[in-house]
């Protein structure tokens, strides 16, 4: 499972976040803690930062549609949520 296409990265400096979409690829759906692990090991932050939003599948692909948030802190994202 690896992420392909970056589709769109967004600095929100008002909720101190970066708003992720992305296309992921993987044998089977992938859930939504594989998704917060592996976008947590790509930009270096614990997975407890990263709030997954969607994970969207194709029909008759292995191509995943993904929208993710990476707070600045998890007292952030509890704030938000």
């Amino acid at each position: 499972m690896n992420i392909t296409t970056m589709n769109h990265e967004k600095r929100n400096e008002l909720f101190k976040r970066m708003e992720i979409e992305f296309i992921l690829e993987a044998e089977k759906n992938p859930t939504y803690e594989e998704v917060r692990n592996i976008v947590a090991e790509k930009y270096g932050k614990p997975a407890e930062q990263v709030d997954v939003l969607t994970v969207k599948g194709n029909f008759g692909t292995n191509q995943f549609n993904s929208k993710v948030d990476v707070y600045d802190s998890v007292e952030k994202l509890a704030e938000i949520k």
